[in-house]
């Protein structure tokens, strides 16, 4: 409610509600805001109060919670990347014969296509409805800013996370654009 995010110097000083996540509390303290674990049920009073000044959450659920009541601002940052994945017991996978298994890695391909494809047209449907509501919408074009300003915590959590799994979850990013 402070001012719409398009660098990371935007954030200086913003009271912003992260979930009780280590990496989002650091990740936010890098981009110079105060980050402010909260438990969700205390969020939509915070906000109204000014206990907070904004909060990290995504396009679905500021709309289904109807955040433009209380937020001015909604910023496209995208400071993080959700997906949705399929799981399954590898144990169960292997014992599966194998025009089995590759028609389940066909499907759950073909399912991760359509799934972005319908995801990317709903936040667009909703962006939409949050603007014609009266929130104001920015669409950050330089997310390296914001990459550079976090580079520390990579090798951070690289540490204890796996560079393998951190390096994943970096290209796997970059897939998702």
């Amino acid at each position: 409610n402070i001012r719409p995010i398009n660098t990371p110097d935007d954030f200086s000083g913003i009271k912003i509600r992260v979930m009780e996540n280590p990496i989002y509390i650091e990740m936010f303290k890098a981009l110079g805001a105060n980050p402010t674990p909260m438990a969700w049920p205390e969020v939509v009073t915070a906000v109204q109060q000014r206990t907070i000044d904004g909060l990290e959450i995504p396009i679905s659920v500021t709309h289904q919670n109807k955040f433009y009541e209380v937020c001015k601002y909604f910023s496209m940052t995208r400071h993080t990347y959700s997906p949705l994945v399929y799981l399954m017991s590898l144990k169960k996978f292997n014992s599966l014969p194998e025009d089995i298994q590759k028609v389940i890695v066909e499907c759950a391909e073909e399912a991760r296509q359509m799934q972005r494809k319908m995801a990317s047209a709903k936040s667009e449907e909703m962006l939409a409805d949050l603007q014609s509501r009266g929130m104001i919408i920015n669409d950050v074009a330089d997310t390296a800013a914001f990459q550079e300003k976090i580079q520390s915590l990579y090798s951070t959590y690289a540490k204890t996370l796996g560079e393998d799994l951190v390096n994943g979850v970096l290209n796997s990013g970059k897939e998702a654009k």
